[in-house]
């Protein structure tokens, strides 16, 4: 709160009162009547002010002194007596507002030219939101690329008996791996292609992995059928004679968690095995980030309804601790920094192995 001219001048001149009583401070001596000063002070008017001080009522400093001119008028020193109020310390401590006066700014305003704006400390600051999309656990970049990867591994495995058979037990996590990419894909907020026939991929990648996969031409043919309406729909000429998903069904009615883990496990070998030293490491990135980014994934999508441990806070809490490291392991390919990309990865490897403890 402003403070009036009048309290203003009360407050300066009851601190110059206690000034020339403690005597300790060194100013600059006002030229005095008859004598010769170490200053050259000038009264601001330019003139000697009305009467001339002749009785001195104290003999103390005589900058400070107290007279009464020839007109009975008091002085403290060339300064009128009059101007002071008869309690200026009381005065000065009153701070009853002054009708009438502006109220003050509540900050105070950037010098000119300034660009910044002035913040008042009743300004709050915006509150962090946490990013809860898919983005934010896999780019639609990575989640591309791993869903052609799965379709180079499974185009070939698939065109033969002979090729079928002694790969079975890989073909099913990719499958599965798939359908879930597809069901993440459908809610993804980034640009991919493909996804408004997501929920398609999602429903005929679960139909592969519909039941255990055995050997022989029956069910290598049956596979290969679907992989073929996948890879039409991928490529934009999805069959018309497809049934129209669900898109209120979970995606863990087309990817197990079982077979979900399995790809998990693998990408810890890929990793473990490529980029396990520092040297590998450094010619892995690439591997690491992929790698990493699907085991984000798929540890966040098996929190989701439908997987039975979405009110399971000890399950999620593993699975956090997964998805969470999977995401310092991407970091650390950023910095190139073996160290946290190790220490990330065993992290997340003890998170899974204590959670298949806990339960088996």
């Amino acid at each position: 709160m402003r403070i009036a001219a009048p309290l203003l001048t009360a407050t300066c001149l009851a601190s110059l009162l206690l000034i020339g009583c403690n005597g300790g401070n060194k100013e600059t001596t006002p030229a005095q009547p008859g004598g010769t000063g170490t200053g050259t002070a000038v009264p601001a008017t330019g003139g000697t002010p009305a009467g001339t001080p002749t009785t001195a009522a104290t003999s103390g400093n005589s900058k400070w002194e107290v007279r009464t001119d020839s007109e009975g008028r008091k002085w403290f020193g060339d300064v009128p007596y009059d101007v002071f109020f008869d309690d200026p310390l009381g005065v000065a401590n009153n701070n009853e507002a002054v009708i009438g006066m502006s109220t003050p700014d509540t900050a105070t305003p950037p010098p000119a030219g300034s660009n910044t704006e002035p913040k008042t400390a009743m300004t709050p600051e915006a509150p962090e939101t946490a990013d809860t999309g898919w983005g934010n656990t896999i780019s639609a970049e990575a989640l591309d690329a791993e869903v052609k990867t799965i379709r180079n591994f499974l185009n070939p495995k698939l065109q033969s008996v002979g090729q079928y058979n002694p790969n079975l037990s890989m073909i099913a996590p990719q499958a599965a791996t798939l359908a879930a990419l597809a069901g993440i894909a459908a809610k993804h907020e980034g640009d991919i292609s493909w996804k408004a026939d997501a929920l398609y991929i999602r429903d005929l990648a679960g139909q592969m992995v519909s039941e255990p996969l055995q050997r022989g031409p029956k069910f290598q043919r049956r596979l290969l059928g679907l992989y073929e309406q996948i890879s039409d729909t991928l490529n934009r000429s999805r069959p018309a004679d497809l049934p129209e998903p669900d898109a209120e069904a979970s995606t863990a009615d087309s990817a197990e968690m079982g077979l979900l883990m399995q790809r998990m496990q693998l990408a810890y070998n890929e990793m473990k095995t490529n980029a396990g030293s520092e040297g590998t490491f450094q010619k892995s990135l690439e591997l690491v980030q992929q790698e990493s980014a699907v085991v984000s994934a798929l540890a966040k999508l098996i929190t989701e309804e439908g997987y039975g441990y979405e009110d399971d806070d000890e399950f999620k809490a593993f699975a956090k601790t997964v998805a969470d490291g999977g995401k310092s392991m991407i970091e650390a390919t950023a910095l190139k920094n073996f160290a946290e990309y190790d220490k990330a990865l065993s992290a997340t490897y003890n998170a899974c192995n204590n959670c298949h403890l806990d339960y088996k």
